[in-house]
């Protein structure tokens, strides 16, 4: 890095104004694959107190010299790094960091198994086993307090994961395309599915259950033309089942503040109708065939290696077992992490907004998240005492706030650019592959460029899928072109024949997902949903990153 850095001008319609003056000489950037979307200010919150102490401690952990910050700026969230060492020391610091986290790689999934997956279990057991609703006021402040800390740790633990979920699969593609060509990259990550997940679990529930919607005489009127109610009615214990176990998620890119597939589950009904419209094959039988292509791919790959030495053919063994791992450790964390613990603390939020409603303070529980954390906690503190607090002007004055900002396309990167090429490690490779490199597109109107996600090439017609809420819209064979896509998300895979979006690498959630379901995808097109238009026929080629818009 040089010391010329560079002010990045503002957009006219995105106007900043800077808690700390120092803070507009600082790079800022705004995750489009996590966190897309404007967001109300407990979310906010969530995220600075929650995923930044976590992933602060994780760097401490490995000994990394830098530090996260994150502040939401005009509704969105942004993030910067700052040094924790002087600045003669970063190289020695940064070389040290990266030594750890790559020695630590072999030992972290053995660690997730038996000792933090069992933690966060247990965090999880105390969030069921808290009387919500019979809990006294004060119970509940400090429930509500308590479950921020929780969800750091639990954060912590995402971020102690993090090394295994995209560095071995980079690893592995460096090490494939050094044995095999450069040409070959893309085909590396057929051989590191997994052998299985906590997303084609769900997405195998979703099929039993429209597998036994079909089996019923009266099913084809509710798939068609009924409503949600003939559709729970029908499903009965089976649907409520499903969810107990597997609904509490959202996937909205608010984090906490979203509804879970428990308090809204209009998602998973319109899923399950899309798999029961047509007679689609088990999952099961999808996974399989797709480890059998894993397999044939890795036969080869070693037949060809026969020649090599024994310490190649063993370094070749080896990360691809730590890619496989990290495969479904994607997944797998965050279900348990980034959906099950996230929708926890926001069960006890919204009993927080339940107790407000009923003194006046607020209109309806959802007005909670228009709240910071200390001025819920300080309302409850009043609430518990006895006084009388009226906070619907604050919350009418952010929820405006809220609407106007959703509105405007946020930029991607505000403050001071720095100059100077980022180091090129194993880690920031990693990291580049999960996040995306900016893709550049051409003149033709009918030409869309992205990154190679999941090979194959198919044609249909798009649908814009911007949150779960539009998943009626998704039928089989259409393309789906979503801003980014998460966990909750997965059983949309079956539905649709393609996959294109705005965010994400060759890594990222939804590159993985599309290689295991088999259909193409293209990631981090950066304009999807704004080229693209619902209905347009469109040809997606996954291995070359391309769409192209046929009408």
């Amino acid at each position: 890095m040089n010391s010329n850095p560079q002010a990045i001008p503002l957009p006219n319609d995105f106007p900043v104004e800077w808690d700390a003056p120092e803070d507009a000489n600082r790079y800022w950037t705004r995750d489009r694959m996590h966190q897309p979307f404007a967001m109300p200010i407990l979310a906010g919150d969530f995220f600075q107190l929650s995923t930044g102490v976590g992933m602060n401690l994780a760097h401490e952990h490995y000994g990394r010299p830098i530090r996260m910050d994150r502040s939401l700026i005009n509704c969105y969230m942004f993030a910067s790094v700052r040094m924790a060492v002087p600045p003669a020391e970063i190289p020695k610091a940064g070389r040290q960091g990266e030594q750890n986290t790559l020695a630590a790689l072999p030992t972290i999934w053995e660690r997730w198994e038996s000792e933090w997956l069992p933690e966060v279990k247990e965090l999880l057991d105390a969030w069921d086993g808290f009387d919500l609703v019979g809990a006294s006021v004060q119970s509940l402040r400090d429930h509500l307090s308590e479950s921020f800390e929780k969800s750091a740790r639990c954060w912590h633990i995402h971020f102690l994961l993090a090394p295994l979920i995209s560095g071995p699969s980079s690893i592995f593609r460096d090490l494939y395309t050094d044995l095999f060509g450069e040409d070959r990259g893309l085909e590396s990550h057929g051989l590191t599915l997994a052998e299985d997940n906590k997303s084609l679990e769900t997405d195998r529930e979703l099929w039993v259950l429209s597998q036994y919607l079909r089996s019923l005489e009266n099913f084809r009127p509710v798939v068609d033309t009924g409503n949600d109610e003939d559709l729970r009615e029908l499903l009965g214990e089976r649907l409520d089942q499903f969810l107990m176990t597997y609904g509490h998620r959202s996937g909205d890119g608010s984090g906490m503040a979203g509804l879970s597939w428990i308090e809204e589950p209009s998602p998973v009904l319109a899923t399950i109708r899309a798999y029961a419209r047509t007679d689609s094959p088990d999952p099961r039988l999808d996974h399989s065939e797709r480890l059998a292509d894993r397999d044939r791919l890795i036969d080869t790959a070693r037949e060809n290696l026969a020649g090599y030495p024994e310490s190649v053919r063993e370094q070749f063994d080896q990360a691809l077992i730590l890619a496989q791992q990290g495969s479904r450790l994607q997944e797998d964390h965050a279900y348990w992490i980034d959906q099950q613990t996230n929708a926890r603390t926001h069960y006890v939020t919204m009993e927080a907004g339940r107790r407000l409603v009923n003194i006046g303070a607020i209109g309806a529980a959802e007005d909670v998240n228009h709240l910071g954390l200390n001025e819920i906690l300080e309302a409850l503190d009043r609430l518990a005492a006895g006084d009388g607090v009226d906070l619907n002007s604050l919350v009418q004055e952010r929820t405006a706030d809220l609407e106007y900002w959703s509105k405007i396309d946020a930029p991607v990167e505000i403050g001071v650019r720095p100059t100077g090429a980022r180091p090129d490690t194993a880690t920031s490779r990693g990291q580049a592959r999960f996040f995306g490199t900016p893709v550049e597109q051409d003149d033709d109107p009918a030409t869309v460029h992205g990154t190679p996600a999941s090979p194959g090439t198919v044609e249909g017609m798009a649908k814009i899928v911007i949150t779960l809420a539009d998943t009626e819209k998704l039928s089989p064979g259409d393309i789906m072109v979503a801003p980014t896509t998460s966990p909750p998300w997965t059983p949309l895979f079956r539905i649709a024949s393609a996959v294109v979006t705005d965010a994400g690498g060759v890594l990222s959630h939804c590159a993985i997902v599309a290689r295991e379901y088999g259909i193409p995808a293209v990631v981090g097109t950066g304009v999807g949903p704004s080229n693209i238009k619902d209905g347009q026929q469109v040809l997606v080629d996954g291995d070359a990153g391309l769409i192209r818009i046929l009408d």
